[in-house]
Order: structure tokens, then sequence, then C-alpha cells
């Protein structure tokens, strides 16, 4: 089947990037899809997840698909836990690692960031349980930042909304998720300061220098759950 690629119409939409008059005021919201209109690039401030997950090699003799099926299902899961938040604005998936991003203009908003988190980490040992693979054999790394971002609208119809991401909270989720020890959560500063008191102490600071807290956290209703099988 020929391409459906037109050169001519490309170079138009080239065009809007350049020509693009981009507002310098940094928003504290991120757009929901039916505000973005003919947005190319803003500049704003939002929250950054950085899933990883792997198998260790206790698992190694089981069967690559069986292997496959626990991955599938776990990022499956990650994304149902995220799409069910309200203030998920966009999900990529890479090969190991989830990257998600939130609106949290709302301390509420960054409250509902943890237990979403904690919710992915016990998500782990569910799928440990129900596909019959020995305990912590599904490791995660998890972390959070909240700060700068440059949301670019890469492309925008009728079937598909995809966005390029970049900023200080999106770079720092990644290294934080790099850094994280296996089953815990790295938060940056602007994060902690912003939960409720028994979320703060679930947390300890892990780095002075750079402000950053540890936390091994848990979602206790699907850890019972894990416990009672």
């Amino acid at each position: 089947m020929p391409t459906k690629y037109n050169f001519i119409e490309s170079l138009g939409k080239i065009d809007s990037f350049i020509n693009a008059i981009i507002d310098d005021n940094v928003s504290p919201v991120i757009p929901i899809i039916n505000e973005i209109g003919n947005m190319v690039m803003q500049k704003l401030y939002g929250t950054v997840l950085s899933i990883r997950y792997n198998l260790t090699d206790t698992v190694s003799h089981y069967e690559t698909d069986k292997k496959i099926i626990a991955y599938s299902a776990f990022v499956s899961e990650v994304c149902s836990i995220c799409r069910s938040n309200s203030s998920c604005r966009d999900i990529i998936i890479l090969d190991n690692e989830i990257r998600c991003v939130y609106n949290t203009s709302l301390k509420s908003e960054v409250n509902e960031v943890i237990d979403d988190l904690a919710r992915i980490h016990s998500l782990a040992s569910i799928v440990e349980k129900k596909i019959g693979f020995p305990y912590k054999s599904l490791l995660v790394k998890l972390s959070a930042c909240y700060g700068r971002l440059d949301m670019s609208v890469i492309e925008q119809s009728s079937m598909c909304l995809q966005f390029r991401w970049s900023g200080d909270a999106w770079n720092q989720a990644i290294l934080l998720s790099e850094k994280a020890k296996c089953n815990y959560t790295l938060v940056n500063r602007v994060i902690w300061n912003n939960l409720t008191d028994d979320n703060q102490k679930l947390f300890n600071l892990l780095d002075a220098s750079e402000e950053i807290y540890e936390g091994n956290i848990i979602n206790v209703a699907m850890n019972n759950w894990v416990i009672s099988k």
C-alpha cells in the first residue's frame, strides 16, 4: 500500500513549529486534551513519575513467553492505575521503564501521586503471585519529581495525540529512578513538602545536599491480598 505521507503538508506543519509564539509564562497547570487546541508548545509545572521494572535471575529458567506475559500484565495495570487518576496527562512506555506525567497544581493531587506509586509497588507482588513467580522476582524502582516541564504537541488528530516532554522534572525523575534501590521510591523536596503529615512520615531524607527523600511505600489493601493467598 502506498504511503499517505504528504510532503507538502509537512512543510506547513514544520512552519507551524518554527513560527509558533511561545508564551514565556510558566503555567502551574498541565491542560487536559480538550484545552490544548492549536497549542504547539507550553512551559509549565508538573510531576513526572519514572517506574523501572525488571525480573530477577530467579525466573531465568521460566519460559520466555511467561516472562513476557508477566511484563505485559504489570505494564497494563500500571497504565490502568495511572489512567484512573484524572490528574494523569500522559504515559510513555519504554523497554523496562514507564514514565507518567501528572498535573499536580493542588496538594491533594501530589498526595494522590504517592497513592498511585504505592499501588504500583504492590502491583508487582500481585503479578508475581498470579503468575506463580517467586516472591520479589519482579522488582520495581520508583521516583516522582515536581518541577519545570516543556510540553511539545508532536501529533494531534482525531485518532492520536502525542507529546514530547523535557525539562527539569523530566530529567530528575529519570535520574532518581536509576538511583533508587529496588522496591523503593525516591521523591524530590517539592513533592515531600506538599505531602500530608502521615505521608511525609513514610519517607526519610536520603540526600540532604540534593534534597531527596526515600520511602518503601505499599498499598495496604493490595498487600493484604498478597499475604492472604
